[in-house]
């Protein structure tokens, strides 16, 4: 008798977890419903309280946990609080919750800062490129330098600061482009360079704006970038990357956009540094 009472107790458990489950109801119209105690007029205790996190997972969750969520109780980085989802498919926590203010950005294009003007931005303006608020040449131009020397390391056409540094280890001096931005001090801050290719056609891109600002703020000191063809300069600026042991390049506001320069040529230099 004892057997067989066991036997239907576990056909009666198998049953169970075959079964729709219900809460507040004897019958359940999917796998899983629950009831609020009075639809009409709900308690403050009616609903699912998911698990409240402080954090996110150290451990990334996999595959298995695709489509977990949490209600995260604090910012953790940009993520406000809210509701989270695990996506496996971008290996991200996604926020479900509707009603999220988008964080304000810390730093913005057109901002003095830093020693110099925002003139690009990324990571919600966690980082970017600040350009200082004038040229550095005095209006006069200045050479790129190492004329006939074929400077190693100087080719990089992401990072101005390996090549700045590459140039003054070949004998860049202080008045040449290079020297002007590796010895600029504006705002206590040491790190300036010459711009390299693709960083000065971020900042060219905020031109507009940039040069409204410093060639309307009142201050005789600062100024947009020179664009007009005249002497010396012709609105030609240098960037940091050498094609050969003669030629830079050079950024041309008045014709093609960039192109080699002779290393000896006198044009415009504006420094800049990241964030």
């Amino acid at each position: 008798m004892k057997r067989i009472y066991i036997l239907l107790l576990f056909l009666a458990c198998i049953n169970l977890m075959n079964a729709q489950v219900g809460i507040n109801t004897t019958a359940p119209k999917a796998s899983l419903e629950i009831k609020t105690s009075n639809q009409a007029a709900p308690s403050n205790t009616d609903g699912i309280l998911l698990p409240r996190v402080d954090n996110f997972p150290s451990i990334k969750p996999t595959i298995d946990q695709n489509g977990i969520m949490v209600y995260l109780t604090s910012a953790v980085g940009i993520k406000p609080p809210g509701i989270y989802i695990w996506d496996y498919s971008k290996t991200d926590w996604l926020c479900l919750s509707k009603e999220v203010v988008s964080p304000t950005p810390a730093h913005y294009v057109g901002e003095l800062f830093g020693g110099g003007i925002v003139c690009h931005v990324y990571d919600n303006g966690n980082h970017g490129i600040i350009a200082s608020l004038a040229d550095l040449d005095g209006g006069i131009g200045a050479a790129w330098g190492a004329v006939g020397v074929y400077v190693f390391n100087a080719n990089n056409v992401l990072n101005g600061v390996a090549n700045t540094a590459a140039i003054i280890a070949a004998g860049g001096t202080s008045t040449e482009a290079a020297g002007l931005c590796n010895d600029y001090a504006a705002g206590g801050f040491t790190d300036w360079y010459l711009p390299t290719f693709f960083e000065i056609k971020l900042i060219i891109q905020n031109d507009i704006l940039i040069d409204s600002i410093l060639d309307n703020d009142g201050d005789s000191l600062t100024h947009g970038f020179t664009q007009e063809y005249s002497a010396v300069t012709r609105g030609v600026y240098w960037t940091s990357l050498q094609l050969d042991a003669n030629n830079g390049m050079i950024y041309y506001f008045t014709a093609y956009p960039f192109t080699l320069g002779p290393k000896d040529r006198l044009y415009s230099v504006r420094a800049i540094r990241a964030f």
